[in-house]
């Protein structure tokens, strides 16, 4: 294949990066606990970028119910843990603690109950997953 017919390889990580930036410009400065959840919530850009580029690139898989439906998935999955995740750092900044280290940490009951969430979203998108590729 030719490389100029590669060019939405880059029009879609640099999206992907976009987004990315300007949704997590407008945050608020966090560090500590709620910058590593802040930073593992950054998975679903690129996921979102790597499906693309792998349809792209491989449009036989286009097609193959399997393939959409498990890159779907995983999809939702990273979304789960994007929203999961900025749902703490909110709880987090909210109960003053957005710049605490992890050591550091004295949960309030809002932000420990967004934690159990996050748990109970990603674990129960992860056993429904599991049973469906059973």
């Amino acid at each position: 294949m030719r490389v100029r017919l590669w060019w939405p390889v880059r029009v879609l990580l640099a999206t992907s990066l976009g987004a990315q930036r300007i949704f997590f410009e407008s945050r608020d400065d966090v560090s500590g606990h709620a910058a590593e959840h802040l930073s593992n919530a950054t998975a679903a850009f690129p996921a979102f970028a790597l499906v693309a580029i792998l349809l792209y690139a491989t449009p036989a898989a286009r097609r193959q119910p399997l393939v959409l439906v498990t890159s779907a998935t995983w999809l939702v999955g990273t979304l789960a843990v994007l929203v999961g995740n900025v749902r703490v750092v909110d709880a987090l900044v909210d109960s003053a603690m957005g710049d605490t280290p992890t050591s550091q940490l004295v949960e309030s009951f809002r932000a420990h109950e967004q934690h159990i969430d996050v748990a109970l979203g990603v674990g129960g998108l992860a056993l429904e997953t599991k049973t469906f590729a059973d």
